[in-house]
């Protein structure tokens, strides 16, 4: 009897230490008693962090390939019900299928014409049409929502090394690292139309490594200047509108810009790989957040890359957040180590704060 009683006595002492164990911690930022607009929710590196089977046997038309999760991923996108994932590692893009509960590689060789080589970049309109550069290949690959190959922008004689792509009405925009400019297609005759930026030292708008793109609602673009080391925001004509940071380490300069997205509202946000943050700036380059910080704890970032804000998904990840918080999208930060692959954040509102008179300031 007296051994029963023991037990018991360690299978509920047992039991309550794994229910503390498997209690997380919500984060906010910035962090209460200012009003929340950020929550932490969740870190994806493989389908087990998901609950999601992988059926990457169903990869069609070349090589089983051995996959253990994210490794090198670098750019991203989404549409409703999944998130697409550039992996370097493999050099394949990754399908994070949150309605069917599975995660695969996506399927570039079902036509000859549409395998990839060296993926650089993506982008996915509102039809779900996937623009993918492949640097490697010279090109922008386009591909339908069913993912069967459609057409591509450019050549050899065009590009170096394209890397992102965004569209906008009846323009496709390409940025290309090597040729440090950012390069105008006509959507439907391919032609290039426009060519922004030049070589450093040749005049005109100096763009020196630009890589990721953004646009927002007005068709103004968004260009990471790596080696300028700032973000310049462009309109359709070429003309330079704003500049965002200048060199250095501190909250508000830039040392190693990468990933960038726009909200709604016209909020620019923007990856800093070597300092590992994620700044938010309005679009009078004002400084409203920054979040982050080096580190493999929840929350924080390693080398991060990719951002993407997701308008569709919030629904997908209701079960990871906070029941009094009202998110109104997601955004998705890339780390290229770490364990944190995939950072995901909600955006919203908490319930019982006053936002009336919002002042949203910096917090780590």
């Amino acid at each position: 009897m007296k051994r029963i009683l023991l037990l018991v006595f360690l299978l509920v002492i047992v039991s309550g230490c794994a229910k503390k164990e498997t209690e997380v911690r919500k984060i906010f930022y910035p962090q209460p008693p200012t009003p929340p607009r950020l929550q932490y929710v969740m870190s994806i590196a493989s389908g087990d962090d998901l609950q999601i089977r992988t059926e990457f046997e169903q990869f069609l038309g070349g090589p089983e390939l051995d996959f253990k999760g994210l490794v090198h991923p670098y750019d991203l996108a989404s549409a409703p019900g999944k998130i697409y994932i550039l992996d370097r590692h493999y050099n394949k893009v990754i399908i994070v299928n949150l309605l069917e509960k599975t995660i695969g590689f996506f399927d570039d060789q079902k036509q000859r014409e549409g395998q990839l080589s060296s993926p650089g970049g993506i982008y996915i309109n509102q039809d779900e049409i996937k623009y993918i550069s492949d640097m490697n290949r010279k090109q922008v690959i386009v591909y339908d929502a069913t993912d069967n190959f459609v057409r591509t922008y450019g050549d050899k004689t065009i590009f170096d090394k394209p890397v992102d792509i965004v569209e906008y009405q009846d323009r496709i925009l390409v940025s290309d690292v090597k040729k440090h400019q950012v390069i105008v297609f006509d959507k439907l005759s391919g032609e290039v139309i426009n060519t922004i930026g030049s070589d450093p030292g040749e005049g005109g708008l100096n763009l020196s490594k630009p890589t990721f793109l953004a646009i927002d609602k007005d068709g103004n673009f968004y260009v990471t200047d790596a080696f300028n080391f700032n973000i310049r925001k462009i309109n359709q004509n070429g003309i330079l509108v704003e500049e965002f940071g200048q060199i250095g380490d501190a909250i508000g300069s830039f040392a190693r810009p990468k990933g960038l997205d726009v909200d709604k509202d016209g909020n620019l946000y923007v990856v800093d790989a070597a300092n590992s943050h994620v700044q938010i700036f309005n679009n009078k380059t004002r400084l409203l957040l920054f979040f982050g910080g080096l580190g493999n704890e929840p929350g924080r970032l390693y080398l991060p890359s990719g951002l993407h804000i997701d308008n569709n998904n919030v629904d997908y990840f209701a079960n990871y957040i906070d029941e009094d918080f009202k998110a109104q999208y997601l955004l998705y930060v890339l780390n290229m180590s770490g364990p944190n692959k995939l950072s995901v954040y909600a955006f919203g509102q908490m319930k019982g704060y006053d936002y009336s008179e919002e002042s949203i300031i910096p917090g780590n």
